[in-house]
C-alpha cells in the first residue's frame, strides 16, 4: 500500500488529510449497509 501511495502522490501530489476526510465522508454517505440476520441469544 505505502508504494501504492508513494506513486500516487509523486504523480498526482500529496494527498492532503482533507481530502482523505472527505473521501471517508462521501464513501459513508454512499454505503449500503447490510447486516445478517441475528442468531439466538445475541446482543
Amino acid at each position: 500500500m505505502d508504494r501504492f501511495l508513494a506513486a500516487y502522490e509523486a504523480e498526482h501530489g500529496v494527498i492532503a488529510d482533507e481530502e482523505m476526510a472527505e473521501a471517508v465522508r462521501s464513501a459513508r454517505a454512499d454505503a449500503i449497509v447490510v447486516r445478517g440476520k441475528r442468531s439466538h441469544g445475541a446482543a
